[in-house]
């Protein structure tokens, strides 16, 4: 039985198709690639403007759609499928509904945007043109209309053809400061290397909070470290540090099982491994939080230009140490702007003070 993705290439699925209101559809070879297994519809010559085409097999006058619902999520309720158009700004529509019950409905739509080449579009039913979802109910058969309640959309014989029917979660955003790990919209990932192991974890400390877990593994490299990337090939923060004059430091909260251990947070341009900045902090009490400072107008290696781009972070606990198995939790990696001037002037004056306001 279908189920999505549907691409009609599985020779042991039972894909089929329903036409209505003067649509009719086969399954033919993709114009475009030969290897393919396509859907063509032709909205006839004097079809309805409502003339359509379901996902679906007749079973002795019953249509049978999907084998299961469309995983929609509070976050997530998007369907893609790739369309080849003779035309473009062609408004397509797809409804989507539980096929015991025509009553449980959603449509959204979408538009061509190209002629005669294979465009994907994306049907958001958050943002439906027809209906609501209701995550309660079950929804497991898609329609297509061409033309859907357009001036153009009476049938005059034109000829679509469709795959790759896919439930399309909502893109995750790049990483970005501040990075906590908490929010379900960011696409965070660590990339490990030297020997580390990383992974997302509960804080062990609060249940409601998400961190990452780090064990800097025995036997690692004294420079085993975990960088803050996501993805094939791997990106990182999605802008650049905004460092300024004066604002020059990142503070990252640390858990860690020893005190006294140096933490060094490497910055670097991610498109150029060759511009970076690196300082330290030391871990103050062990089994317990701390907010460490990494201060690039103070740094350990490198220095901070101003005019460079800096947008990826790597942490290195116990930088310049073999492993030694230890177990590191890590959150909430911020830019600290310098606090502002607050206090009044008084002798001696000496311009250098950046607690005093100056004037």
């Amino acid at each position: 039985q279908m189920d999505l993705p549907v691409t009609f290439d599985d020779a042991s699925v039972n894909y089929g198709t329903i036409d209505f209101g003067g649509t009719a559809s086969s399954f033919v070879v993709d114009p475009t690639d030969a290897g393919n297994t396509v859907v063509q519809t032709e909205k006839t010559a004097g079809a309805q403007f409502w003339a359509g085409t379901s996902l679906a097999i007749d079973d002795n006058g019953t249509q049978v759609a999907f084998a299961s619902a469309i995983p929609f999520t509070a976050t997530d309720q998007r369907l893609s499928i790739r369309i080849w158009s003779p035309a473009a700004g062609v408004p397509v529509m797809v409804k989507i509904e539980d096929q015991t019950n025509g009553a449980i409905f959603v449509e959204a739509q979408d538009t061509i945007a190209v002629a005669n080449a294979w465009d994907t579009l994306i049907f958001d039913y958050s943002n439906p043109t027809n209906g609501a979802v209701d995550l309660a109910n079950t929804y497991d058969k898609v329609t297509l209309f061409y033309y859907f309640e357009d001036p153009a959309g009476v049938g005059a014989g034109q000829v679509f053809y469709w795959d790759d029917v896919e439930f399309s979660p909502t893109p995750l955003s790049p990483m970005d400061l501040p990075v906590t790990f908490d929010d379900a919209t960011v696409d965070y990932g660590t990339v490990d290397f030297g020997g580390n192991v990383s992974a997302f974890v509960v804080d062990p400390t609060d249940a409601s909070n998400n961190v990452v877990q780090t064990i800097k593994t025995s036997g690692s490299q004294t420079w085993a470290g975990t960088t803050l990337a996501s993805g094939i090939p791997e990106v990182a923060f999605g802008s650049a540090i905004p460092f300024t004059p004066g604002n020059s430091s990142l503070s990252v909260r640390v858990w860690s099982p020893r005190a006294g251990i140096p933490v060094m947070l490497k910055i670097e341009d991610q498109s150029n491994g060759a511009v970076f900045v690196e300082a330290q902090d030391t871990i103050a009490a062990a089994g317990d939080w701390n907010t460490l400072t990494f201060d690039y107008s103070n740094a350990t290696n490198g220095t901070l230009i101003l005019a460079n781009t800096y947008d990826k972070a790597s942490m290195f606990f116990d930088f310049n140490t073999a492993g030694a198995n230890d177990t590191f939790y890590w959150d909430d990696v911020e830019f600290v702007p310098a606090p502002v001037a607050s206090v009044q002037m008084d002798l001696p004056v000496t311009f250098d003070d950046a607690s005093v306001n100056y004037g």
